[in-house]
């Protein structure tokens, strides 16, 4: 099992936003990101990924929402 990381962030697009950061494990993570394409774009209006509503014009960021947890250590790594 691979761990990884669902960062999505929420907002109301006026009065707040946040990251929402979810992790997970799957076996394979491309076939998982592949599966909640697939998911959204059958969708009406969008879908629920892992517990968080995801609308359907969020399809073109959602493949860059999923990081393996090392990846996600890299990018969110802090130098102080």
């Amino acid at each position: 099992m691979i761990k990884c990381i669902f960062k999505y962030y929420v907002t109301d697009n006026y009065t707040y936003g946040y990251d929402l950061i979810i992790p997970f494990e799957c076996n394979d993570l491309i076939e998982f990101i592949y599966n909640q394409i697939k998911k959204l774009q059958k969708s009406e209006y969008g879908c629920d990924i892992l517990g968080v509503y995801v609308e359907k014009d969020k399809l073109d960021e959602i493949e860059y929402s999923f990081l393996t947890l090392e990846e996600w250590f890299n990018k969110e790594k802090k130098i102080g």
